[in-house]
């Protein structure tokens, strides 16, 4: 299907080249088999790479793409440098929203949860295959984020300096080094390497998630670059105004201004959208999660023990693949299949197709229930859809009901 892809950050490859082929060209110098004048210079060359790393980090502009669905994964191929493949497995928040052009998709990845990659789709369908080829429900999962203003500009420019000023004494460093002049290069490393490793660590301090706004299920959350943050419920929002350098929205408790200096149009034109859909879903407007075909019901758990509920899907199952009663109410595997795999269906519906399922046709079954765990991201169905699979009858029934406790408990 058709796309556009808006990645600022690029797959994981893309942030990691830079300092791996750094470490390759200090691992050269190191290891050739050549003068020491000569594998000194490569050396410190490679230092002054990594040093540059982050100065050489740029953010991607959007493109046009074609994507390729696959079972727990969607491929961006032939797409230059934002070429990947999201995998469910990797996608730690998700939420989707109507926009101008279409509808788009926000992805947090693990590797990357300070930025999200937004997929911008044509259609509600193409939407429905994205989130059904990554696990995700109709109401997204987790909390996605994007970056307001710098965490401290002065900081950060002043970071910025000194590691392009690093880097350039380490390639003075690797000049001197390919002549021979050994005494040169330790009158310059005595101040540069303290000063180097001064610098990583502020690195490394800064990198502290810094002012974002957060979108979470029920409300948005504005911090600051201090961490202070205020809260506004998507209740509560009944105006949306976007600027230049920030979005205003009007709440009844007053005004919430959120600064978008930190991210690029397309990201300002994105939170807006998501927003503004968010107060949609709660208001009860917007397409509806897709249903389950009523035959289903009968898989249910009802006033029951466990145990008894277990043997009701045994039962059914060797009713499914005898022929009997249960073909008769049509319950079928097509629409066992449907609740397996989708991730709005109740938990226990869930389970129950997976414990039929691995009766009737275990080689199928194995391969794509095996794919649904690989891409849940809904741990209380994970853990449910897992027990269920238990052939013993009353341990299984035992692990349903402690699963049971801790979710009324917690």
């Amino acid at each position: 299907m058709r796309a556009r892809v808006h990645d600022p950050l690029g797959p994981r490859w893309t942030r990691r080249v830079v300092p791996a082929l750094a470490v390759l060209v200090m691992l050269v110098g190191l290891l050739t088999p050549a003068g020491a004048a000569l594998r000194a210079s490569v050396a410190l060359a490679g230092v002054a790479l990594l040093v540059a790393s982050r100065l050489l980090q740029v953010l991607h502009a959007s493109r046009e793409v074609v994507l390729r669905l696959g079972a727990g994964h969607v491929d961006v191929p032939r797409a230059g440098l934002l070429s990947q493949r999201i995998r469910a497995r990797n996608v730690r928040a998700a939420s989707s929203a109507r926009t101008a052009k279409g509808v788009a998709l926000a992805l947090v990845r693990s590797d990357a949860p300070e930025r999200p990659i937004v997929l911008e789709l044509q259609s509600e369908d193409d939407l429905t295959r994205v989130r059904r080829a990554l696990g995700i429900g109709h109401f997204g999962c987790g909390e996605i984020a994007w970056p307001t203003t710098r965490t401290d500009p002065v900081s950060s420019l002043g970071r910025a300096v000194a590691s392009a000023l690093l880097s350039f004494g380490w390639l003075a460093m690797a000049i001197v080094a390919a002549f021979g002049r050994a005494e040169m290069c330790l009158a310059i490393a005595l101040p540069l390497v303290p000063a180097t490793i001064a610098v990583a660590i502020a690195s490394l301090a800064a990198q502290r998630p810094g002012a974002r706004v957060t979108l979470g299920s029920h409300a948005m959350t504005l911090f600051d670059r201090q961490g202070a943050r205020s809260s506004a419920a998507y209740a509560d929002v009944v105006d949306i105004r976007p600027g230049e350098v920030c979005l205003r929205l009007q709440t009844r408790a007053g005004q919430l201004v959120i600064p978008t200096q930190e991210m690029t149009p397309e990201e300002r034109e994105h939170v807006g959208a998501q927003i503004v859909s968010a107060v949609q879903r709660t208001r009860g407007e917007g397409p509806p999660p897709p249903g389950l075909p009523p035959s289903l019901a009968v898989l249910a758990p009802r006033e029951e023990a466990r145990s008894a509920w277990l043997a009701r899907l045994d039962t059914a199952a060797a009713s499914l693949a005898g022929g009997g009663g249960y073909r008769r109410s049509d319950l079928d595997t097509d629409d066992l299949w449907t609740a397996l795999e989708s991730p709005d269906a109740p938990a226990p519906i869930r389970a129950a197709a997976a414990r039929v399922l691995a009766r009737i046709a275990p080689a199928e079954a194995r391969t794509r229930i095996a794919q649904v765990l690989e891409s849940e991201h809904d741990e209380r169905a994970l853990a449910h859809i897992r027990v269920a699979l238990e052939e013993d009858v009353d341990v299984a029934a035992a692990e349903l009901d402690r699963l049971d406790y801790a979710g009324d408990h917690s």
